[in-house]
């Protein structure tokens, strides 16, 4: 399996920079999570290391090689990004997966057995063999969110890229595709960097922890190291307590806030 690391990345958006000389590390069998608040650059920083955005300065690298000396299918082959935009198509759901296969079949070349054992596993991994003909068009946003996620499996990466997985979801479905995201890094050896909004989540199932605020790292390490009431009071500028989980032993966030009456 194959580590991802960006090394000194700068990246701006008109002039102002939202990433400033920012280094981060992935490895094989650990999950990555990115927090951070609305705006500090995680999804900036996943199309970085996924080369849909290139670098103002910096590098990033799968292993020893450096993604902008490789091509776009090389990558593929190795790189799987599932990013937030939901696939807006009348092409079913199973076709939608299928495309997964590309980096490795080209556009060209029927599926051959492998590929198909593979797309069926996708859909089986999702949940949605069920919905394996319906249009992706019909389907529901966290629906289409399982889509996005299967047709990045069917790439066979080394290294998965995931932009807040569990947007649209339902709690349950939440749960379903963390445990699963868990499952990649932990049981298949696959290096997850995810971003999320919800710390207690990024506790619970994150290996690793990076804390962006204003284009740089606040702090990164375990969960325990990050999630510090001082880290997380100077990030979101807003009180925090920080408590053990009474079921998992993991940090367990609430603000502080004055409460409505009830």
């Amino acid at each position: 399996m194959t580590s991802i690391r960006g090394d000194e990345l700068t990246f701006a958006y008109n002039g102002d920079d939202v990433l400033q000389r920012l280094t981060i590390e992935a490895h094989p069998g650990q999950v990555l999570a990115i927090i951070g608040p609305n705006g500090v650059g995680k999804t900036t920083l996943l199309r970085l290391l996924a080369q849909t955005l290139a670098p103002r300065e910096g590098h990033v690298f799968l292993g020893e090689r450096d993604l902008a000396d490789l091509s776009q299918r090389a990558v593929a082959r190795d790189l799987a990004l599932a990013p937030q935009e939901d696939p807006a198509t009348s092409l079913t759901v199973a076709e939608v997966v299928a495309l997964g296969r590309a980096p490795h079949r080209g556009w060209l070349l029927p599926l051959n057995p492998h590929d198909q054992a593979v797309i069926e596993a996708a859909l089986a991994r999702t949940g949605l063999a069920p919905l394996r003909e319906r249009r992706v068009s019909a389907l529901s946003g966290g629906e289409r969110r399982r889509v996005v996620l299967a047709r990045a499996l069917c790439q066979e990466p080394h290294v998965l890229l995931l932009d807040e997985p569990t947007a649209y979801l339902d709690l349950r479905y939440q749960t379903q595709v963390l445990h699963l995201v868990a499952d990649l890094a932990h049981r298949d050896g696959l290096t997850v960097v995810l971003t999320l909004h919800d710390l207690n989540q990024a506790a619970l199932y994150a290996d690793r922890l990076a804390l962006l605020s204003d284009g740089a790292l606040v702090a990164t390490g375990a969960p325990d190291q990050v999630l510090t009431a001082d880290n997380l009071s100077r990030a979101y500028g807003l009180p925090v307590q920080v408590s053990v989980h009474p079921i998992y032993g993991t940090p367990l966030v609430t603000p502080v806030i004055d409460t409505p009456d009830r």
